[in-house]
């Protein structure tokens, strides 16, 4: 059954793989590539609670209208996990990333908005303090995350973006949490860096 798993994963990295060589390949080709790095922060809902979660993304641009890259978060706060017969204060971990498909129509203008969506996987898991619980959950889930954001240019490669988006989590079996409790709306700040 583990290695069953382990090949699906393996499979679906290479095809991840194939299709972001394929996308700078033809970029590079048709010479319009273009590189961008981002410090995304976004504030969220997280089993109830209010979520700090930081990360990044980064990618490249083609032809000045779309994207392909990679981005990846972790929730940065404190939130108690739901953990079954055990004492001690439970936290949550929580992290999650995957392909990033971009479009930007306006991206040369002072002003653009762009419109992502993140096709990826993550997982939860709990840490406990003080650490008495020696039992560990690391549970895989999938994640599709739409979202909208308006770039405001502050230099030739600086724009400073406000987005808002929503997390839909599935294939969630876990004690710690729900798929729905993982599932929520945020809003993020980020700040992207590159030849744009």
């Amino acid at each position: 059954m583990t290695n069953r798993f382990l090949f699906k994963d393996s499979a679906k990295i290479f095809a991840l793989l194939v299709l972001l060589a394929t996308a700078s390949a033809a970029a590079q080709q048709a010479d319009t590539l273009r590189e961008f790095g981002a410090v995304v922060t976004k504030v969220s809902t997280l089993r109830n609670g209010t979520a700090l979660i930081i990360g990044g993304r980064g990618g490249w641009i083609i032809d000045r209208a779309y994207a392909v890259g990679i981005e990846g978060y972790m929730l940065m706060n404190n939130i108690e996990a739901r953990i079954p017969d055990t004492s001690g204060n439970h936290l949550l971990t929580f992290s999650y990333g995957g392909l990033d498909l971009e479009y930007s129509p306006s991206l040369g203008d002072s002003f653009s908005w762009t419109l992502q969506v993140l096709v990826g996987a993550g997982s939860i898991g709990h840490k406990e303090i003080p650490y008495l619980d020696r039992r560990q959950y690391h549970d895989p889930f999938f994640v599709l995350e739409p979202s909208l954001t308006v770039e405001m240019g502050l230099m030739k490669i600086l724009r400073l973006g406000f987005g808002a988006g929503y997390r839909g989590v599935s294939g969630l079996k876990s004690a710690l949490a729900s798929g729905k409790e993982l599932s929520g709306p945020s809003a993020s700040l980020s700040l992207k860096i590159g030849f744009l």
